[in-house]
């Protein structure tokens, strides 16, 4: 059923672990993290940050496959994600910022995701729960 681009198991087990990471980083211990994520079906894995982070930054890799400019990329995942909030006005900034350089285009991929973050998950992701979770996402699916 989640055999996506970077493969349905491996998927999960990537949220998973980064799951588990932002429960430590609140105060769960190794085990109880590990028993409390472990229970989580699929589903609501992939209705965590770290899953939102995963299937957006999955999204971008697709997309760009196709050919598709960072912008455009963005503008499609926006559109698809934005029945759960949406501020016009900074995501038009994020816009701006992918229709700049080839370097600047790739810095709005981060700033999208953690403003899907403030969207969707208000208050559960720090900045530095999500840069950990993000860079982590980016590393393991950049290497398939």
């Amino acid at each position: 059923m989640f055999d996506f681009i970077f493969g349905g198991k491996r998927k999960l087990e990537l949220i998973r672990e980064l799951v588990e990471q932002r429960m430590r980083d609140i105060g769960f211990d190794d085990m109880e993290s590990r028993l409390k994520v472990k229970e989580m079906g699929n589903f609501q894995l992939m209705g965590t940050p770290e899953g939102t982070i995963v299937t957006i930054i999955e999204n971008v890799f697709k997309l760009q496959k196709q050919g598709l400019m960072i912008g455009q990329i963005l503008m499609a995942i926006e559109n698809q994600r934005k029945s759960t909030g949406q501020n016009s006005a900074e995501f038009m900034e994020i816009l701006n910022i992918a229709s700049g350089s080839i370097d600047d285009a790739g810095s709005a991929i981060p700033v999208y995701c953690f403003y899907r973050m403030n969207m969707e998950y208000p208050d559960k992701i720090n900045e530095d729960q999500f840069m950990n979770a993000f860079s982590q996402a980016v590393n393991v699916m950049s290497k398939r």
